[in-house]
């Protein structure tokens, strides 16, 4: 009887006989159609109560571990996808930053079920012993005096960005040391983290891009091995590559006795010329183009074609 109730709340908080004495239907087919459906919601609700209860239990067992977990040191991962298990698996190769004291690995944002996800990932998030939450990553709270390291490694650059904007301005933070890592290559991300008080968290800007760069030019330097003092780069294409590459170039390529010539060739060479005076305008003030400054403080000339 209890049983039958619950079932009974889960549809029309009746019995299919009184439901029934109160509706007219015409003719035979629309009673056995009405009692089709009412008999498929009554065997439907056993399966809603036990996804609900199941449900409600995950969700109680997540704030437990996170609650009474003794770790000292917490790596919080934005989302779960294959960038972010490779680095959750090497900190757990290596035992964290402290391997001496406890840490644990945490995915936030997993709204659907682990079947939802991709069983591989969610194998290796076991395999590691992260907890998988289902909480936006905004929405953890944690003991005070914990060290905390925030990963926003979502695919979605955007988000990766208002997540890190929002981090960094709360006011109030329950640990002793905050580290921030936001993955983005928006070229304006670097201007508006770096404006932002930060309250002593320490903000970490994640360019996969610029990162690429500098391991190439660190693998294949250009430094001139002929004698002759003149260093000439071509850059094809202005995109987010090039972009960081002209950078780069710009920062490393000045060498003392040395001259540097860089060249860039885009379809929309005077945009991109435009976009990179925008973003980064010391650039130019101290390239051939800048008439103001005297021949020998010229540090590089750059061409767009």
């Amino acid at each position: 009887t209890a049983l039958l109730s619950t079932f009974q709340v889960f549809v029309f908080n009746r019995h299919p006989e009184e439901i029934f004495s109160h509706v007219n239907l015409a003719s035979p087919v629309q009673h056995t159609i009405a009692s089709a459906y009412v008999g498929l919601l009554y065997v439907a609700a056993p399966l809603l109560l036990a996804g609900i209860v199941i449900n409600l239990l995950n969700d109680a067992i997540q704030f437990f571990r996170l609650k009474w977990n003794r770790a000292k040191e917490y790596y919080v991962f934005s989302d779960l996808n294959e960038r972010a298990m490779c680095l959750a698996e090497d900190i757990a190769q290596k035992g964290g930053g402290n391997p001496q004291q406890r840490h644990k690995i945490i995915f936030a944002g997993c709204r659907g079920s682990e079947a939802g996800m991709e069983s591989d990932l969610a194998d290796r998030a076991h395999r590691i012993k992260a907890i998988i939450a289902k909480q936006n990553i905004l929405h953890l709270f944690f003991k005070r005096g914990r060290r905390l390291h925030y990963f926003l490694f979502q695919e979605d650059h955007d988000q990766n960005l208002e997540k890190g904007i929002e981090l960094i301005r709360r006011v109030e933070q329950p640990s002793t040391e905050v580290h921030v890592y936001v993955l983005t290559e928006k070229k304006e991300a670097e201007i508006i983290l770096d404006s932002l008080d930060k309250k002593g968290k320490k903000l970490f800007i994640i360019n996969e891009s610029q990162r690429m760069i500098y391991d190439l030019l660190d693998k294949q330097p250009f430094i001139p091995t002929d004698g002759t003092n003149q260093i000439s780069v071509l850059i094809i294409g202005a995109g987010r590559k090039g972009f960081e590459a002209l950078k780069a170039i710009c920062w490393c390529g000045q060498l003392e006795n040395h001259g540097l010539m860089i060249r860039v060739i885009d379809r929309e060479a005077d945009k991109a010329r435009g976009e990179l005076d925008f973003y980064c305008p010391e650039i130019f003030k101290r390239s051939k183009s800048n008439t103001e400054l005297s021949p020998e403080a010229v540090e590089y000339d750059i061409e767009f074609a």
